[in-house]
């Protein structure tokens, strides 16, 4: 794995379930909370997790990788399908986005 792979893998570790509301995604969009309506019925609660995750790593004093605020974000969308998909995915998703298995 390489450096942002890890750093990666450790992120969605980090923010999973973070601010966790205790219903489901399917909740959320038939009762049209507003994190349903902000996200387009996609995903709510994956998508709020990564976002609210980000406003909090951009802080300085919240960095854990060694690289600038900017250099994180490229990890953003692979910690996102990590935690979407889980840890447990076959192997055929896990080559996909870039590991070698």
């Amino acid at each position: 794995m390489t450096d942002n792979q890890i750093c990666a893998t450790y992120y969605a570790a980090l923010i999973h379930d973070f601010e966790h509301l205790g219903v489901n995604n399917d909740y959320l969009i038939k009762s049209l909370h507003p994190l349903a309506v902000m996200y387009n019925d996609i995903s709510p609660l994956e998508n709020h997790h990564v976002a609210a995750a980000v406003r909090v790593m951009l802080r300085p004093e919240c960095q854990f990788c060694a690289a600038s605020p900017v250099s994180h974000l490229p990890v953003t969308p692979f910690a996102f399908l990590l935690m979407l998909f889980g840890f447990l995915s076959p192997p055929s998703f896990l080559q996909k986005v870039g590991f070698a298995v």
